[in-house]
């Protein structure tokens, strides 16, 4: 009697799981997971364990600008005879993103995201990752306390601990570092053209490589790998510099001046706009980084609608733009 009561418990357990591990299984992507929103960062692990999350959503998830805390309640059941897991989350621009499990009536916590050094983290990844023990034939609760001055967005993953570690596994912060390489080759080129002619437009996009490979390392992570502190802002001040480079230099290769002069004045304003939201963003102001992202959308569109008429106008310059 006592073994029907718990193969019926965990036969139970299994159907309010968020995520089921079968044998043979290396890598899972596809599960639901809880999610809650605290407003005013008010709540504690104790709070949440004995609250009902409001709403299951994908894994992968996006769920807009939020100045609170989100929290995240991930059911699973090992039903396989492997232990060892990690939990990988995709998007390493997360202020904080702490790990609550529950061991002995005792809460364990592994801190992780842009407010702890790679060289304090349990796995020295880029992005947040956390190792697992799961036990076999049991259901472990998970609860993820995450802050980020950023979107809440982002995909959970969960590997065994053999796939995750396997050498052939090529990261997404690898393929950054590779595309860094081929943009410093462009960079070293118009260095030397620059020094060459002394022309701005070389400057211009110098400067706009430049903050690109900066952007690159800040949103895969890469520039963690070299010992500096997280930085929870970089993403979009450097991303409102990067905009403000390519803007300079686009007038001066469209030659907006002589050929549309008010469009030109008009980009001249979103120039000033744009240094303005990447010294307000890195100081940390509250909904610039939102404001920000509907601003350079509608400085996209005019420029996409400006290259375009340009282009019809019979200059070759605009058409190789465009490509």
């Amino acid at each position: 009697m006592q073994k029907i009561f718990i193969y019926l418990f965990f036969f139970l357990s299994t159907l309010h799981a968020n995520l089921l591990l079968q044998e043979g299984g290396k890598k899972y992507e596809n599960f639901s997971i809880e999610y809650l929103y605290d407003i005013n960062s008010s709540l504690s692990i104790e709070d949440i364990e004995r609250m009902n999350f409001p709403q299951k959503i994908p894994n992968q998830f996006t769920k807009g600008y939020k100045s609170g805390t989100a929290w995240f309640k991930i059911e699973i059941v090992n039903n396989t005879n492997n232990q060892d897991f990690v939990l990988y989350f995709t998007e390493p621009f997360w202020s904080t993103l702490d790990l609550y499990t529950k061991e002995n009536k005792s809460w364990n916590i592994q801190k992780n995201a842009l407010n702890v050094l790679l060289k304090d983290r349990l796995i020295q990844d880029n992005n947040p990752a956390y190792p697992l023990k799961l036990q076999t034939n049991k259901k472990t609760i998970l609860y993820l306390k995450g802050t980020t001055v950023a979107a809440h967005i982002g995909e959970f993953q969960l590997y065994t601990q053999a796939e995750f570690y396997r050498p052939s596994r090529l990261t997404l912060t690898e393929i950054y570092i590779i595309y860094s390489f081929i943009i410093f080759n462009i960079l070293i080129i118009n260095t030397y053209n620059l020094i060459k002619t002394k022309e701005s437009i070389y400057f211009y996009y110098l400067m706009y490589v430049t903050t690109f490979m900066i952007f690159s390392s800040i949103k895969s992570g890469s520039y963690l790998s070299f010992g500096f502190h997280g930085w929870p802002q970089g993403l979009h001040a450097v991303g409102a510099l990067l905009i403000l480079f390519l803007l300079l230099f686009s007038s001066k290769f469209l030659k907006l001046q002589t050929k549309m002069p008010f469009i030109y004045k008009l980009f001249q304003v979103f120039a000033v706009l744009f240094f303005l939201f990447a010294m307000l963003i890195s100081f940390g102001v509250p909904y610039v980084s939102f404001i920000f992202n509907i601003v350079s959308s509608i400085y996209f569109m005019i420029l996409l609608f400006v290259t375009i008429k340009i282009w019809r106008e019979g200059s070759m310059s605009a058409k190789y733009y465009l490509i």
